[in-house]
């Protein structure tokens, strides 16, 4: 039986490590794709959602193979992220992208008004 305090911390973990990744991995992909900002908005949230379904499916039936089967899968799955951000990463180095930076200037608009 878990505690309240742990609760409270799961709950605390989610809405700031995940939501954070989330809008991290959102941000770069409307960089990447700025003329469809939309679609990009629409497949990213969709297949975290089809993740979100699978992930407890998929390791509910590896846990009856066994707790080592789901760690192991979770492992292999981690291992070909990283390489996939590998190759990525790699594959997009040549492409010039937009700083991703805040900025504190006025839209034209109301610097024209000035």
């Amino acid at each position: 039986m878990s505690s309240p305090a742990s609760e409270l911390a799961c709950l605390a973990f989610g809405f700031t490590a995940a939501s954070g990744v989330m809008q991290t991995g959102l941000n770069a992909f409307m960089h990447l794709y700025p003329a469809r900002k939309g679609l990009a908005t629409g497949v990213f949230y969709f297949f975290g959602a089809l993740a979100s379904f699978t992930v407890p499916i998929i390791t509910g039936i590896l846990s009856d193979a066994g707790v080592r089967a789901a760690f192991g899968g979770d492992l292999v799955v981690g291992l070909i992220a990283t390489c996939l951000t590998l190759a990525i990463s790699l594959l997009l180095k040549d492409i010039h992208l937009p700083e991703l930076t805040i900025s504190s200037h006025q839209p034209e608009s109301l610097a024209k008004d000035q």
